[in-house]
């Protein structure tokens, strides 16, 4: 029942996801097509880029899910609910406009991937508000770990 002990134990976890999905995540978002063709061949390189389109969202669906039980902790059930129906309309706006009015496949994806992303880094910052976690320090952590992590990465991939 420790308010200081609930916001430590939620930015200890955000810190240890966030390290922990980095470097992965980032080289599927910078080489999803090439690490695709290597692995399974040329025929999965459309795959592979579908899967570079849709390793953002993924990402934060890693780092916000668990997060996400701060809000049955914190009895906003209400909230968890519009949040999720809210989420699905979304997601099928999404999945129309992409796919029935633009009929293409990667702008379809991209739009359900983009949703997805917006929502779920939109849920690990509430449960930052609900847990007490200071957004000025997270955002430092992620910050200095995205430059050290993931820019040397996408300096390289402009590089080749």
């Amino acid at each position: 029942d420790d308010p200081s002990a609930l916001s430590a134990l939620t930015a200890d976890l955000f810190r240890k996801q966030f390290r922990l999905a980095l470097i992965p995540f980032t080289l599927l978002t910078l080489w999803g097509e090439e690490i695709f063709t290597l692995l399974f061949g040329i025929e999965w390189a459309f795959s592979g880029w579908l899967a570079q389109i849709m390793a953002p969202w993924l990402f934060a669906v890693y780092i916000g899910s668990p997060l996400a039980t701060i809000l049955v902790v914190r009895e906003k059930q209400r909230i968890s609910m519009i949040y999720n129906i809210t989420l699905l309309a979304a997601r099928a706006l999404a999945l129309l406009a992409g796919g029935l009015w633009l009929k293409d496949i990667s702008i379809t994806i991209g739009l359900f991937s983009a949703t997805g992303f917006l929502f779920f880094t939109g849920l690990t910052l509430y449960s930052f508000r609900l847990a007490a976690v200071s957004w000025s320090s997270t955002l430092r952590f992620a910050i200095i770990h995205l430059a050290i992590m993931a820019l040397p990465l996408l300096l390289l991939k402009t590089w080749l």
